[in-house]
C-alpha cells in the first residue's frame, strides 16, 4: 500500500483520505458558474422533430427506425398535427407476430397521446414521463401541430451540455 503523505488529515492513522474535503473542487465552482436555468418544455426539446405521415408505407416506418435509430416516431396527418406515435417497441412486437403483419401499422399505432405545449415546465413533463412510464413526450401548439418532442436522452443531453442542470421532480 502506497504511503499517504503526513500533510493529509487522517495520515497519522493510516486512514485513506476522505474523496469528499467538504471545499467545494474546481470542478464544482466550475459547475456553479455554468447554472443554466432550464424551465420550459421549449428549452428542452429536440425540433425538427422527425415524423413519419399516416399515409407512410410499412417500409418507410421500418426504414425510420433502422437507420435513424429512434425509439419514438410521431405520425401527422396531412395537416401536421399529431395523431399518434409508434414506439420501438411496438414496432418489433407487431412486426415479428403474424396478425401484427396482417395489420395496417396504422391500426398499432399510439392514439392516446400525452402531449404538453412549449410553455410546460420541465419539472412537469418529468414527471409525466416517468409517472405514466414513457420514453417522449410531443410538444404540440395549441393547433396540435408538432412542434418538438422531449425525450429521456434530451434530459441526458441538458445534464452534459449544462453541469449545473437540476431537476427536482
Amino acid at each position: 500500500m502506497a504511503a499517504i503523505p503526513s500533510e493529509v488529515p487522517g495520515a497519522e492513522t493510516g486512514a485513506r483520505p476522505a474523496l469528499f474535503s467538504g471545499k467545494p473542487s474546481d470542478y464544482e465552482r466550475k459547475e456553479e458558474s455554468h447554472k443554466t436555468e432550464l424551465v420550459f418544455a421549449h428549452q428542452l426539446m429536440s425540433q425538427p422533430v422527425f415524423c413519419l405521415s399516416q399515409s407512410a408505407s410499412f417500409q418507410e416506418l421500418k426504414d425510420a427506425f433502422l437507420e435513424k435509430r429512434f425509439r419514438h416516431i410521431p405520425i401527422v396527418d396531412e395537416k401536421k398535427s399529431l395523431v399518434g406515435i409508434v414506439s420501438d417497441r411496438d414496432f418489433l412486437k407487431y412486426s415479428l407476430l403474424d396478425e401484427g403483419k396482417k395489420m395496417d401499422w396504422n391500426q398499432w399505432t399510439q392514439k392516446k397521446i400525452l402531449t404538453a405545449r412549449r410553455n410546460t415546465e420541465i419539472r412537469f413533463a418529468a414527471k409525466v414521463m416517468l409517472e405514466e412510464h414513457i420514453g417522449s413526450l410531443p410538444i404540440v401548439d395549441e393547433k396540435g401541430q408538432l412542434e418538438g418532442i422531449i425525450t429521456r436522452s434530451d434530459f441526458i443531453r441538458a445534464m452534459v451540455k449544462f453541469p449545473g442542470f437540476i431537476l427536482v421532480v
